[in-house]
């Protein structure tokens, strides 16, 4: 820590007179530090090793955790902290976000439904709707859907529904 004395001349425990002078080695505290700005959207790994060398701590010591992003791919670092570019002293603790890619949702299945209610189902979710008219959607059932029952997609997919 600073302030704190880090070593003497002459060493701790040796007498001397009261007339030599003592030089005392004081610490100025850990050094400053400043977080590398091109670590977000990199590998998880690479960002891990290259904030435990900047911040002098083990690897280990990093808090990793998993977010759903749009935006970032999969197992690239979505954020960091402390933030690149701030200052920092060695030894501090850091955290990462690491991208899953988009949260996923399973797509119901509408085959049957009238169109208001499939449509609403899906919006709900997330999922953008188009509807394809067969023979005038008359009767205003879905007949199909362009992504299958079960199947996991990102909100915002665009799912047709063919309406008879």
């Amino acid at each position: 820590p600073e302030g704190t004395v880090i070593s003497s001349a002459p060493a701790t425990g040796e007498s001397v007179p009261h007339s030599e002078v003592v030089t005392l080695t004081v610490s100025s505290g850990p050094e400053q530090v400043t977080i590398p700005q091109d670590l977000l959207n990199k590998p998880e790994t690479d960002v891990i090793s290259a904030l435990a060398a900047t911040l002098d701590i083990a690897p280990e010591a990093i808090t990793s955790t998993p977010v759903y992003s749009d935006d970032v791919a999969q197992g690239l670092v979505v954020s960091i902290s402390p933030e690149p570019g701030s200052v920092h002293p060695q030894g501090t603790n850091a955290t990462i976000e690491v991208s899953q890619g988009p949260e996923l949702f399973e797509v119901p299945n509408v085959q049957g439904k009238q169109i208001g209610a499939a449509t609403k189902l899906l919006e709900d979710l997330g999922f953008t709707v188009k509807e394809d008219n067969f023979l005038g959607g008359l009767f205003g059932t879905v007949r199909s859907q362009s992504v299958g029952a079960g199947e996991m997609r990102p909100a915002g997919t665009v799912i047709t529904l063919t309406v008879v």
